[in-house]
């Protein structure tokens, strides 16, 4: 792993390197520590150079001039702002109805109304007779088999059926073995 030297991270905190060699600048500060602690020396050593704040108020009070300008910059003259700034921003907003409540519950009614006009809750409510008919018959009988359990009443559970299809995928996967082999 090739290390930099002080001298070389004091050219990229002061960034003097090409984008190219400031990639690999940032990609092994990453991962070496030891180039960590010498970035952070060069990084005291240009403190110098840093632009220093007058004051807190100072600062706030240009920040809000600069906000004020572009706000009205924007409300003015829709054309001097850059349209990278219009496409962030309304890119970002949704319209305001989709973001009320009453508007997911007009959509959870019209699901349920489609699901409920279509008979996919009667299908279901089907299925589960027929789960409780053969769980019953399952505890009456308690003598039978494992094949036995899993069809009753010309059934077979959904599980068991999926079960079986996998070991049948899983068989024509597998390379076929010798017989009398381990499988």
């Amino acid at each position: 792993m090739k290390h930099y030297t002080l001298e070389q991270w004091d050219l990229y905190a002061g960034e003097l390197l090409s984008d190219e060699d400031r990639l690999a600048y940032e990609t092994h500060l990453s991962s070496c520590d030891s180039c960590l602690d010498l970035y952070m020396q060069s990084l005291e050593r240009s403190a110098g150079s840093y632009p220093v704040l007058q004051s807190a108020d100072e600062l706030a009070e240009a920040v809000m001039g600069r906000i004020i300008l572009e706000e009205s910059m924007a409300s003015s003259d829709p054309a001097s702002v850059p349209s990278k700034w219009i496409e962030s921003r309304t890119a970002r907003r949704s319209p305001a109805f989709t973001r009320h409540p009453l508007f997911h519950y007009a959509i959870a009614a019209a699901i349920t109304f489609i699901l409920m006009s279509s008979g996919a809750f009667q299908s279901l409510t089907e299925r589960i007779g027929h789960l409780d008919a053969a769980a019953e018959a399952v505890e009456q009988e308690p003598d039978l088999e494992p094949e036995q359990t899993v069809k009753i009443n010309g059934h077979a559970s959904v599980s068991y059926r999926i079960m079986e299809k996998t070991i049948v995928m899983l068989d024509s996967i597998q390379p076929k073995q010798a017989k009398g082999g381990a499988r």
